[in-house]
């Protein structure tokens, strides 16, 4: 059990990046049970004040406006803001989550379809829209649309022309 307890530390220590060094994480392993959970009580509250402060230090505001900015970018990943701005994925997901009240994914996807419905009025050919909205294939913008609009962005298209034409 200490093993696996150890082990959850050290991978948090890196997505957190704590101060707790790995090696003291590992002669957790050797302690006696008091002082094992006295260390263990310690390290966690370290920690958690390390991504509170990060939160603290991280501005919100310029998080989502990278992502606006960048929604396009098929490479948009949260680890790539994360490594944009020197701080953990977590805190882009707890920064965008109380920014725009969604997760970060599900952010990602209203900027993007949403610029995808903007050019699907233009006329502008679908492979291309995939391409300027930050998805790799069309196949798999396809499925995406049609979940969130319940049409294929052919026919969605044929909808919203006809209503702006009446």
């Amino acid at each position: 059990v200490r093993y696996v307890i150890v082990q959850t530390l050290l991978e948090a220590h890196q997505d957190a990046a704590a101060d707790a060094q790995p090696e003291a994480l590992l002669a957790l392993v050797e302690l006696d049970n008091d002082a094992f959970h006295r260390e263990i009580d310690r390290l966690l509250a370290q920690m958690f004040r390390s991504a509170e402060d990060s939160d603290r230090t991280l501005d919100g505001d310029a998080v989502v406006a990278y992502v606006r900015a960048n929604f396009a970018n098929p490479e948009l990943s949260q680890d790539a803001v994360a490594a944009h701005f020197r701080c953990s994925t977590k805190s882009v997901t707890r920064v965008i989550k109380k920014k725009q009240g969604c997760s970060y994914q599900d952010f990602l996807t209203a900027l993007r379809m949403k610029r995808a419905c903007e050019l699907l009025l233009t006329g502008l050919d679908t492979q291309k829209i995939v391409e300027r909205v930050g998805y790799y294939d069309l196949s798999s913008f396809n499925r995406r649309f049609k979940s969130i609009f319940g049409v294929p962005p052919r026919e969605w298209r044929a909808q919203h022309q006809s209503d702006r034409e009446s």
